[in-house]
């Protein structure tokens, strides 16, 4: 039985949808949440030094907000939750994904991602694929559906 499953989430649809699946699973499998946003330092290095302090902060105090949402809403469901900012500048984001997997004692990472209509042509991001490659513990990609293939819901 799985005790904890990683969630790395950044405010993309994509991980809202990880996001909310693996709730259900964690619900449903009494599994510890584990939360992860990943800010990559690296791209900001191109702007001046006032600029890159004040976009660190931001990208951090956005991390924060979005980690704390989530875990309010773990902790609403009844799933206990713990979780983690990482920054980096010498990795890129699915090393640390895989890494805190290891470290928090995961056995599944749940990741959203984005792909097509048609299975055979799911479409990974980078970082997605070398987590489903590096990764020692299974891997569930939970695909977000575009608001406009999305089916209207009934207001019943």
């Amino acid at each position: 039985m799985c005790e904890a499953i990683l969630v790395p989430i950044d405010g993309s649809r994509s991980s809202d949808a990880g996001l909310a699946c693996a709730l259900r699973l964690a619900g449903a499998m009494k599994a510890r949440l584990v939360l992860l946003n990943v800010i990559d330092v690296e791209p900001l290095f191109l702007q001046t030094a006032g600029d890159f302090q004040e976009h660190r902060q931001s990208l951090r105090d956005y991390g924060q907000e979005l980690l704390a949402k989530a875990a309010l809403e773990a902790q609403r469901q009844g799933v206990q939750v713990s979780f983690f900012m990482h920054e980096t500048v010498e990795s890129n984001a699915s090393s640390i994904i895989v890494a805190q997997a290891v470290a928090q004692h995961c056995g599944l990472i749940v990741l959203g991602t984005h792909g097509r209509r048609n299975p055979s042509k799911l479409l990974l991001g980078g970082d997605a694929q070398l987590v489903l490659r590096d990764s020692a513990v299974p891997v569930l990609f939970v695909r977000s559906i575009p608001p406009h293939e999305a089916s209207p819901r009934s207001t019943r």
